[in-house]
């Protein structure tokens, strides 16, 4: 079924993103790092994140717990 109601969008950083893997972590400033999956990623350069990323996500109920879904990445982090 799907949800009648519009979910609320949150903004983080990449804190860490392993392309073999396909596994990373979105830091929230006050609130425990977020598990992101590959799968979840949308948009341009999807299935690959950047440390320093910044993104728009929801927040979903994963396999072990809470995670990010419907990544997109608003800014591109600089490499240096």
């Amino acid at each position: 079924m799907e949800n009648q109601f519009p979910l609320q969008r949150f903004t983080g950083k990449v804190k860490w993103f392993c392309v073999k893997r396909r596994i990373g972590f979105i830091a929230r400033p006050g609130f425990n790092d977020l598990f992101v999956h590959a799968s979840n990623i949308e948009g341009v350069g999807r299935h690959q994140l950047n440390e320093g990323d910044e993104v728009s996500f929801i927040i979903g109920e994963g396999r072990k717990g809470p995670e990010a879904q419907k990544v997109i990445v608003q800014l591109r982090a600089l490499k240096s």
